[in-house]
């Protein structure tokens, strides 16, 4: 399984990379999450996840949060810990700049 996650609109041409880049590991599920789909693609990305699917690899476009609630709830108050880590050290693996690691933080406090 592979997640891609955008902080912009999803476009065809994320989907057209992500779909060469997972099918040459043989990553059969894949789930997109943005913000939103870039509004001429749409119809277009639909399309190309539905001759996906018919040729064995499932693709999914789902708004984040969405995924996430339903993810950390089946996964349990452990589940929810373990995110927080990891996404703290993702962070910290890839130097992120400090303008995301503050927004990170903010949004930590928020809740």
């Amino acid at each position: 399984m592979a997640v891609e996650v955008k902080d912009r609109a999803l476009s065809l041409s994320d989907v057209e990379g992500t779909i060469t880049k997972t099918r040459n590991q043989e990553i059969r599920e894949v789930f997109f999450t943005a913000p939103r789909i870039e509004t001429t693609d749409v119809a277009k990305i639909e399309k190309r996840i539905a001759t996906a699917f018919a040729s064995g690899q499932n693709l999914y476009a789902l708004d984040f949060l969405d995924l996430a609630r339903t993810v950390l709830a089946l996964g349990g108050e452990r589940m929810r810990k373990l995110f927080l880590q990891k996404v703290g050290d993702h962070l910290d693996t890839w130097n992120t700049q400090p303008s995301h690691r503050q927004a990170w933080k903010l949004l930590l406090e928020s809740y």
